[in-house]
């Protein structure tokens, strides 16, 4: 049977009987808990829903709820957001565009390609920084 250690400097469980190997790669070991069988099965298993696992105050391992993200990490994931959408509208219209140049574009196409480009300008206008308070345009209806 495998006895583990509990690190709260690590958030981690190493296995007991490797603790000298630990300490010859030159790791502080000093904070190992010994912890039982079943601290080890829930806190080694994947974590609930919405859950991170942490050291408690006592030291000893807990789930915690998910800390929302920071402003730059919306603002990343705006940004992000921000990137495929654009990209999404170069594809939808590279076809029409094509089309308006050779003079060979549908009154309908055309219609489509000004929406998009419409749409396009309005999301190169979004301000990211405002995230999560980003109203994203509509995106025009594909034919």
């Amino acid at each position: 049977m495998q006895i583990y250690l509990w690190s709260p400097s690590q958030n981690a469980f190493f296995p007991a009987d490797m603790v000298s190997d630990y300490e010859s790669a030159g790791w502080d070991v000093s904070d190992f808990i010994p912890v039982d069988d079943g601290i080890y099965a829930e806190y080694s298993a994947a974590p609930p829903e919405g859950k991170i696992r942490v050291a408690s105050d006592e030291g000893l391992p807990a789930w915690v709820d998910i800390p929302p993200p920071s402003h730059d990490e919306l603002v990343a994931i705006a940004e992000q957001k921000k990137k495929s959408l654009l990209a999404e509208a170069v594809t939808v219209t590279s076809m029409w565009r094509t089309e308006l140049q050779l003079g060979i574009i549908s009154d309908d196409d055309k219609a489509s390609l000004t929406a998009w480009m419409i749409y396009n300008r309005e999301l190169q206008g979004v301000d990211t920084d405002a995230a999560p308070d980003i109203e994203w345009p509509e995106k025009p209806q594909q034919q």
